[in-house]
């Protein structure tokens, strides 16, 4: 009998999953800004240039409409778009971690760092 596997983690059932992704990409994912140009979350996923899947959608944790949310050890949930992009092309480190999270996690995790104060303009996401 064959046995299914999957990803230890998935954003829909744990919230947050970390990724270690390589230093340099490209890491097939389209990335797009969040709420208000804030953040970036998966827009849409990329083959390769030698045509396979990258190391993200191969985790199979993170889903389309998934956040960034940490850089290795930088909180990227407040950074505009611009600047989450360069810490993701970022390639003057010695490794790299992903941290995405569901669009429930982002929104849970700005209305704590704004004191319980809502998003205002609906939800982010999806």
């Amino acid at each position: 009998m064959a046995s299914l596997t999957g990803p230890s983690r998935t954003t829909q059932h744990d919230g947050l999953v970390t990724v270690e992704v390589p230093v340099s990409g490209p890491y097939g994912m389209t990335l797009g800004p969040g709420h208000n140009g804030r953040c970036g979350l998966i827009k849409q996923w990329d083959r390769l240039p030698n045509g396979k899947f990258g190391p993200i959608q191969v985790h199979g944790g993170v889903r389309l409409g998934d956040y960034v949310l940490r850089v290795n050890d930088l909180d990227v949930t407040t950074l505009s778009f611009k600047e989450l992009k360069a810490a993701v092309i970022d390639s003057n480190l010695i490794h790299k971690i992903l941290t995405f999270g569901s669009p429930s996690k982002y929104r849970e995790i700005l209305e704590l760092k704004m004191g319980g104060k809502g998003l205002g303009g609906g939800a982010p996401g999806r």
